[in-house]
């Protein structure tokens, strides 16, 4: 399944999202407004789930620029615990019958599970209280993102995905319960293809340079861009080079 979570999605493929029944997750209160006229304008009936991404706002990682959790995050819409900014976005949901998902991601990298799970268990406390004040499930589909950390140094996977299923079950035991979500979303990236992934490119020049060579080949900073972003925490991937 195809989850749409772009923080700024144009018309075109808010439109296409809508009409192909991939999952959607709605970043900002501008662009539920955006998805609310497209449905009403062009009288859309979605074909797929709609979510809406909320900052849990439980503090900043060990890696500070992974971290998305924090006041100045640039995704989703802060949800504080309580007060006037957390009954206006609940009003917000409310009135677009539409919405029947949350969505959640607290960062990527440098959480510990500890921190993950607690991202988690605001999302899952806001999902009851919406429901519960309008009386039915609205809330169906919550999507609790990825952000697992990477033993990047090692070859050791720490943590794993069953300690952190099993901190889940401890934090938030609501998810694991078909009664309270018909569906939990993931989003795992790093944590799932770090230790296993690779990348096959063709050389398509060498250079000889002090002492040694360079091979040029199809995949440079476009690809790495993380590791020249964070230096410190992303370690360089090896290379093996094979002639055919």
């Amino acid at each position: 399944r195809i989850v749409f979570d772009s923080p700024c999605k144009t018309y075109a493929e808010l439109e296409f999202a809508l009409t192909t029944g991939v999952h959607l997750n709605v970043d900002n209160i501008q662009e539920l407004q955006r998805v609310s006229d497209l449905i009403e304008s062009k009288k859309i009936e979605p074909k797929g789930t709609i979510g809406v991404r909320i900052n849990p706002l439980v503090g900043s990682g060990t890696i500070a620029a992974l971290s998305v959790s924090t006041g100045k995050s640039k995704f989703g819409i802060p949800c504080p615990s309580e007060g006037e900014e957390r009954d206006s976005l609940i009003h917000e949901i409310l009135k677009c019958e539409w919405i029947s998902g949350i969505h959640v991601h607290t960062g990527s990298g440098g959480y510990g599970l500890k921190q993950l799970c607690h991202g988690v268990r605001v999302a899952v406390d806001f999902c009851l209280e919406i429901n519960k004040r309008c009386g039915f499930q609205k809330i169906s589909v919550l999507d609790i993102g990825g952000g697992l950390s990477v033993s990047y140094k090692s070859d050791e996977v720490s943590p794993t995905f069953a300690e952190y299923a099993a901190e889940l079950k401890r934090v938030a035991p609501e998810i694991f319960d078909k009664n309270t979500f018909k569906r939990i979303i993931t989003e795992f990236g790093a944590a799932l293809h770090a230790k296993f992934g690779w990348l096959a490119s063709r050389v398509e020049y060498t250079k000889a340079y002090d002492g040694g060579r360079i091979a040029l080949i199809h995949a440079g900073s476009d690809i790495f861009f993380t590791r020249l972003l964070l230096p410190e925490n992303i370690c360089t991937p090896s290379c093996v080079c094979f002639q055919f």
